[in-house]
């Protein structure tokens, strides 16, 4: 479909018939639109979503309202608990700090992590134990990719040290 061209083409392309100044053009408005219709996420609509999670059926439907408000993952910090959710795009919004800062160990120890790992999945450690558990094995966060379904934890040089499906 053409859109009709606002009087400002002339304007900001000088009269010219350039084909590629015109697509230029046009790809910005498609972009402007886009943006109209897709405003950026705001804490309270991450929050009033994870909210109506009570059970593991209702973490899909969290994930799906995630996806719906634009969002394409997000990262637990592990230091101090912060989580930073991101879009497609360069935008992100952060949560406040959770809690004292905790030391990342400068050296990753991946088997035992796992061992933390499995017990904080099989409910036998808090959320805040996991955390002081995963910054002693050199985790510096965890990346959830909704997109992709999976999870990531990351030491301090950026590496992956273990990569999860989530189901």
């Amino acid at each position: 479909m053409i859109e009709k061209v606002s009087t400002s083409f002339d304007t900001d392309f000088g009269s010219t018939n350039n084909l590629q100044n015109k697509i230029v053009y046009f790809e910005r408005k498609k972009n402007e639109k886009q943006l109209k219709l897709n405003p950026m996420f705001t804490l309270e609509q991450i929050k009033q979503a994870y909210d109506k999670v009570k059970t593991e059926t209702d973490f899909t439907i969290y994930i799906n309202e995630l996806i719906a408000l634009g969002i394409k993952g997000y990262d637990s910090m592990v230091a101090d608990g912060r989580v930073v959710y991101y879009s497609n795009t360069d935008y992100e919004v952060s949560t406040d700090k959770k809690y004292d800062l905790l030391a990342i160990a400068p050296t990753a120890n991946k088997e035992r992590f796992i061992e933390y790992l499995v017990m904080h999945e099989g409910g036998q450690s808090d959320y805040f134990t996991f955390c002081e558990q995963a910054a002693q094995c050199g985790i510096y966060k965890w990346r959830i990719d909704i997109t992709e379904m999976t999870c990531t934890y990351i030491t301090k040089d950026g590496d992956a040290l273990i990569i999860e499906k989530i189901n």
